[in-house]
């Protein structure tokens, strides 16, 4: 990981395989199950950090560039998954939605500017992110109601550095709903499985199938 204040992620870096695998099952055993709190120090430093949006960006003053070897940086890469793009934000479907059968709500907020990890984003592109989030959200969620199958659960995380699970070093958010007990117990099954054997993609036809229908959906269609 990336050292600063923003490890937040409750284990220390290691250097093994075997050692990321681990700490990653701990933190999915957490999120499911619950136990191993913050201590109150790092309860406090995440409150320090996550308050204070004029930290953000910092470290640094790159500007918009392409990243050959980021995938989030490739057109070939983004736009058979981009359903909204904004200023400095896009919004993707997964092309490896977590769970499985029924509706796979999995969604990305990707930053257009290469930044590797979320301390990295200005102030703009976090509050543009947290804005799409908030649309993607209430978008769906309405759409389900009326259709009477309601978002029951919304999880958004991301991931800093490979210890973290992150295999893309460009900071991207996850934005993940679930309509019944069932499909976030799959959800969670298959990021058991991702950490331990990969991800699961969508083929072409689906892909593009998922990111029609909501792009139609957020336009309002």
């Amino acid at each position: 990981m990336d050292k600063g204040p923003l490890e937040i992620i409750p284990y220390t870096k290691t250097e093994s395989w075997f050692g990321c695998v681990w700490k990653q099952l701990q933190v999915l055993w957490r999120f499911t199950i619950g136990g191993w709190k913050l201590t109150p120090d790092r309860v406090k430093v995440l409150k320090e950090t996550y308050a204070d949006l004029d930290s953000l960006g910092a470290k640094t003053t790159e500007k918009v560039e392409q990243h050959a070897h980021c995938a989030f940086c490739q057109k070939k890469v983004i736009d058979p998954q981009l359903i909204l793009g904004g200023e400095r934000v896009q919004v993707l479907y997964n092309y490896a939605p977590i769970g499985l059968g029924g509706e796979r709500l999995h969604f990305l907020i990707v930053s257009k500017r290469h930044c590797p990890t979320f301390h990295q984003l200005n102030k703009e592109e976090y509050q543009e992110a947290m804005e799409l989030a908030q649309f993607v959200q209430e978008r769906i969620q309405s759409h389900f109601k009326e259709e009477g199958k309601p978002i029951q659960k919304v999880c958004a995380y991301h991931k800093t550095g490979a210890d973290a699970g992150q295999s893309v070093p460009h900071w991207h958010m996850h934005l993940v709903m679930t309509q019944n007990g069932a499909q976030e117990w799959l959800g969670k099954l298959t990021v058991f499985r991702n950490i331990l054997i990969g991800l699961f993609k969508l083929s072409a036809d689906a892909l593009e199938h998922h990111r029609r229908k909501y792009t139609a959906l957020l336009a309002g269609e």
